[in-house]
């Protein structure tokens, strides 16, 4: 949901935890963690420790000023560094993909394997206090959370253990106590040999997934859209694969672009070959699309029409006030990558070029957590009415569209939207039109 590969919650307490034990000569008696933001994998973070008392400590996980995770510990002696009854066993499997109805009063046991070799090496001041049980069950909770309840599409929300001495420490009890659809959140009782407690996750809604081209020749008729060469510039996914089988269900010779979605592409292309459409997929830089683009003129394919879906995340990470590194991140998808199609497509000055520039009401809603993306699609609302009026033989539209269900919106929290095939099919037919 976040548009990225995440570093794992428990391993974020685990280090955080191994961090302060590497100054602190004692253990841990209860750990309560709460997961504000994703850490995302290769990126730099700060941990910083201060001090209650001489019971509690207060260890918070940070970047570039952006809270990300909050751990307070209860400070207790140190548990056993070493014990016995270890198992090697090879964890495997697949991850559950459960509806919040069906986990509701869910339980289980979750048998838990030990590497001791490896936590010695990846946190050695937290196995020497913690020791292993402990720590191999608190990673037995990450587990829990991503491959049995709530399953492949969960976000760990927090975790509140102490630390207990007795149970069996090669497995780990948990049973649902809380299954909430209104807020998507899931609350499971844990009891293991070292811990027992609470732990939170988030089961946000599947990602959203675009129709078939099969099912949409329902909607279009089959030479709406026969004239035309189209070129869909990110339409690996989302409104940009919506738009690619329309165009087909309508007859277009279309020419959808990836830039990392090769297999979400060629997955695109084959639906649209399968219902007897035209299609094929290149790779694109919209920094420099130009070579992709000549090379396709010189095979005798040139756009008629440019339909640009080329985005970054949208609901990405901001730090506080406005965001300016993120603010060039939008620029750079939303007016230079924009702009630079749209020149390599023109090129040719007497011959007609039809562009979609899909904008967003977020340009006039006001939202602050969308103000570095909604100023990017202001500007490249400027560029394309600039580019429009400038070139009698170009025609770019820029019309306001609301919020779709895509995977780029994907939410937590139940959002209105609106149809995305409703919404598009009139835009897509006044591409046609000269005017």
């Amino acid at each position: 949901m976040v548009g990225r590969q995440v570093v794992h919650g428990v391993h974020l307490v685990l280090w955080a935890i191994d961090g302060f034990l590497s100054t602190y000569p004692g253990g841990v008696e209860r750990i309560t963690a709460t997961f504000r933001k994703p850490v995302f994998l290769d990126e730099n973070v700060d941990l910083h420790d201060s001090r209650d008392d001489e019971h509690t400590a207060r260890l918070t996980v940070s970047t570039r000023g952006t809270k990300l995770m909050d751990i307070v510990l209860r400070l207790g002696p140190e548990s056993p560094a070493t014990e016995d009854d270890r198992s090697h066993s090879t964890l495997s499997g697949q991850p559950s993909d459960l509806s919040i109805s069906e986990m509701a009063g869910m339980r289980g046991t979750l048998s838990i394997p030990r590497d001791d070799d490896w936590l010695t090496i990846e946190y050695p001041f937290a196995f020497q206090h913690l020791g292993g049980v402990l720590m191999a069950q608190l990673g037995a909770v990450s587990r829990l959370v991503g491959m049995v309840c709530p399953g492949r599409h969960s976000l760990l929300s927090s975790i509140d253990v102490t630390v207990e001495h007795d149970g069996d420490p090669g497995a780990l009890d948990w049973e649902v106590t809380r299954a909430d659809q209104r807020v998507s959140i899931v609350q499971l009782d844990v009891t293991g040999g070292r811990i027992a407690g609470q732990v939170q996750a988030f089961s946000p809604p599947r990602p959203a997934t675009q129709t078939t081209t099969k099912a949409l020749k329902d909607v279009v008729p089959s030479s709406a859209f026969a004239h035309q060469k189209a070129l869909v510039v990110g339409g690996s996914r989302g409104l940009g694969e919506l738009t690619a089988k329309l165009l087909a269900a309508g007859g277009a010779d279309v020419l959808l672009t990836w830039h990392r979605g090769q297999i979400e592409a060629e997955a695109v292309v084959a639906d649209i070959l399968e219902a007897g459409g035209r299609a094929q997929a290149r790779q694109l830089d919209i920094a420099d699309p130009s070579p992709v683009i000549d090379e396709m003129a010189s095979d005798g394919w040139r756009a008629s029409h440019v339909y640009y879906y080329a985005t970054p995340r949208i609901f990405e990470r901001r730090m506080k006030g406005f965001d300016h590194l993120l603010f060039e991140e939008f620029c750079g998808a939303y007016v230079r990558g924009f702009v630079n199609v749209v020149e390599s497509c023109s090129a040719e000055p007497k011959i007609d070029l039809a562009v979609l520039y899909p904008s967003s009401i977020a340009v006039e809603s006001h939202d602050e957590a969308l103000v570095e993306y909604a100023a990017a699609k202001g500007a490249g609302e400027v560029c394309a009415e600039f580019m429009s009026a400038s070139r009698p033989k170009l025609r770019v539209l820029a019309p306001r569209l609301p919020r779709l269900p895509t995977d780029q919106t994907a939410s937590i929290l139940p959002y209105k939207t609106e149809d995305p095939i409703r919404v598009l099919v009139p835009i897509l037919q006044s591409m046609n039109h000269p005017g």
